[in-house]
């Protein structure tokens, strides 16, 4: 987040609620107790594709790096060949 120039007050808030998070679970009417959350978004967050292209981004920027992959014909043919043509 840093990197997309995101500022550093509403990366702090986020982590603030991440860090903050509870859930109960509701079955057959009963309500659980609160238990705190240890890590994912809410599923539905408008927030998760962003979050999940932060967390990918480092790992397809060593593999495309790494020049490793599938040889075919001289050329090698990684996640950078498949997301460029």
């Amino acid at each position: 987040m840093f990197d997309d120039g995101v500022d550093t007050c509403y990366i702090r808030l986020l982590a603030l609620w991440f860090s903050k998070q509870t859930m109960c679970v509701s079955w057959h009417g009963h309500m659980s107790e609160k238990f705190l959350i240890g890590n994912g978004t809410r599923q539905g967050s408008i927030l998760s594709p962003y979050l999940f292209t932060c967390y990918i981004r480092p790992l397809i920027q060593a593999v495309v790096q790494s020049r490793l992959g599938c040889n075919i014909g001289g050329l090698v043919v990684n996640i950078w060949h498949t997301l460029t043509t």
